[in-house]
């Protein structure tokens, strides 16, 4: 036997250590950009709305999507649905309200409009999200808002419902917040109804700032066209 051999041995086992270290940072680092942060809330974030600690994670489910089977058309013609993905990707700002939308229905749909528009080059990255309850719905004032999703309030978001108001200890359908989920499919922050624009704003630039998941995969979570170009509209007060 060498005389060489425990120091050997010593030498393989420090190399077998130093590989095991090196595998579980990188597992702790993979974990790090999949989920976006390593800690709720990020470090230094002071809120303007509701903070959801922790944060709520959705389920994985298709919307049906608002005007997708026009009235009188045939049973058999198949509604057009929003990918399972939906909430993946992007960051979404979603309003659950009455479906004819009225004066704070619009108030609230503005806000997270003006919140979009002076995201400027980053405004991909947020999609606005109505989901229509009851009677349905103002297509005129739909017709203005052309990057705004619009789904029915129907069985498919029965869970959605469920969660929203158990994470706001009230019933969504009547409280008229506005609704923050991170790319990762997390409920994140709700905001009251007289929410001013630039506190969203300011929330949303931070947590879009300390996030790394929805730089993964940056196509669109559902149909609907964007918003055309042109100056970026500056928040009003």
């Amino acid at each position: 036997m060498s005389a060489h051999s425990p120091q050997h041995g010593r030498g393989r086992g420090r190399l077998l250590l130093a590989l095991a270290l090196l595998c579980i940072a990188a597992l702790g680092i993979g974990f790090y950009l999949y989920t976006g942060q390593a800690t709720w809330p990020p470090r230094g974030f002071v809120g303007h709305g509701e903070l959801i600690d922790p944060p709520v994670p959705l389920p994985k489910m298709a919307l049906a999507l608002l005007g997708s089977v026009p009235a009188g058309a045939a049973p058999a013609r198949a509604a057009v649905y929003t990918d399972f993905d939906f909430f993946r990707r992007k960051w979404t700002v979603l309003y659950w309200g009455q479906g004819l939308c009225p004066e704070r229905c619009r108030a609230s749909l503005e806000i997270a409009r003006q919140v979009r528009s002076a995201l400027d080059r980053d405004m991909d990255r947020v999609q606005r999200l109505f989901i229509a309850d009851g009677a349905c719905c103002d297509m005129d004032f739909l017709h203005t808002q052309p990057d705004l999703i619009t789904v029915r309030a129907g069985s498919d978001a029965s869970p959605l419902l469920a969660l929203l108001s158990r994470a706001d200890h009230t019933n969504a359908t009547a409280a008229d917040r506005i609704y923050l989920i991170d790319p990762s499919g997390r409920l994140v922050m709700s905001y009251a109804p007289n929410a001013k624009p630039q506190d969203l704003l300011a929330d949303l630039k931070y947590l879009m700032g300390s996030f790394r998941a929805d730089s993964v995969d940056s196509r669109p979570a559902a149909t609907g066209r964007s918003a055309g170009g042109g100056a970026v509209p500056q928040i009003e007060d």
